[in-house]
């Protein structure tokens, strides 16, 4: 089993990692004039906010690797803190198995954290 936290950072609001207005015309006016170079550059930059805030998980999805997080821990203010564990490739049996114990040991279905709504339109 290996151990690692889920984020790279604490919790950013909600919708704090989608794109606004200004960039979803930069990659709209980019695809109708057929600029690949340009349509890459501009969602190389876009996708770099997702990576920085989704590192620690984005490898193991992208391996298929079996990862779970789990939100083993919650700050003062209610926001969850996320441990992942991977196991063994095609080992998904263990996770499960540690899930139901970690759940046992500190129950996390009655937790419902703060929504904090980013002002990013």
């Amino acid at each position: 089993m290996f151990l690692t936290a889920t984020t790279a950072r604490p919790a950013l609001p909600l919708g704090a990692l989608r794109t606004n207005r200004l960039e979803r015309a930069f990659v709209r006016i980019t695809a109708r004039m057929r600029s690949r170079r340009l349509l890459e550059r501009i969602l190389s930059e876009i996708g770099t906010r997702s990576f920085e805030a989704t590192a620690n998980t984005m490898l193991f999805n992208e391996t298929g690797q079996p990862a779970m997080s789990v939100p083993l821990h919650v700050t003062s203010t209610g926001e969850p803190i996320g441990v992942q564990l991977v196991a063994r490739y095609a080992d998904e049996a263990t996770l499960f198995r540690l899930a139901g114990e970690l759940e046992t040991a500190s129950p996390w279905a009655g937790r419902a954290p703060p929504m904090a709504l980013s002002d990013a339109s």
